[in-house]
């Protein structure tokens, strides 16, 4: 199914859903005033209040994990977003194997073998992502891990304020104000990679362990706008000594 198609039938289901609930609650008298309220189709929501069960649950014995595996998942890809190591889809299938290599162990014993699956494909990851509407695939932007650690509300506060600080200080003219940072890359390595996250949490950093071998750059600019060209510096076979 196409994304596009995919995000609709998503974005349906979420006002289906909607309309039963408001139903229910007696927000609405009628099944049909729910539904036209919310903008939801009335036989679905007709079918759905007379218990007939969505697409996604009528098939919820055929899916690899269960519904409470699959939460899991999510809490896991959440928890991993928040401290800046978002999970790759490798990575999602290989922690859904493992939980259900957990489940199996709890059925199998070392003497008979009672159930078995086949290794968890690539499509699964899609229709994983589909299922769960608050998670999505974006490019994710390395960034040094010490930077995600260290780098916290007050620390930047208390910068700020003490740059300012100095600036009132001795008349500071912002027009003779440059910034010189050394920023880089690491040889072989590609920051730019596909990561998994909760759309809620809005990053889309990837923390690494840390440098390898790195070709720097050291750039300057003026709070005018002009800037000095940039020094980029390779590692070197031998020390110059002109």
């Amino acid at each position: 199914m196409p994304r596009k198609q995919r995000q609709a039938a998503i974005e349906k289901e979420a006002l289906v859903q909607s309309a039963v609930n408001s139903y229910f609650s007696g927000k609405y008298k009628s099944i049909t005033k729910a539904a036209h309220a919310l903008g939801a189709p009335l036989s679905t929501v007709k079918h759905r209040v007379r218990g007939r069960q969505s697409r996604v649950e009528s098939h919820e014995h055929q899916q690899t994990l269960s519904p409470t595996e699959e939460s899991e998942l999510v809490h896991w890809i959440t928890e991993l977003n928040a401290i800046g190591y978002a999970p790759g889809h490798m990575s999602l299938r290989e922690m859904a194997e493992e939980v259900r290599r957990q489940r199996i162990g709890q059925i199998n014993d070392h003497t008979i073998e009672r159930v078995s699956y086949p290794k968890i494909g690539k499509r699964w990851v899609r229709r994983f992502l589909d299922r769960h509407s608050d998670l999505n695939t974006i490019i994710g932007v390395s960034i040094d891990a010490a930077r995600m650690k260290d780098v916290t509300k007050e620390a930047l506060m208390k910068r700020f304020n003490d740059v300012r600080r100095v600036f009132d200080e001795h008349s500071i003219d912002l027009k003779n104000v440059y910034n010189m940072d050394e920023s880089g890359f690491s040889i072989g390595k590609i920051n730019a990679t596909p990561i998994i996250i909760n759309k809620k949490l809005r990053t889309k950093y990837q923390a690494q362990p840390g440098r390898q071998e790195w070709v720097s750059v050291i750039e300057c600019i003026c709070t005018d706008g002009t800037a000095i060209p940039p020094l980029v510096i390779f590692r070197g076979e031998n020390l110059s000594t002109a």
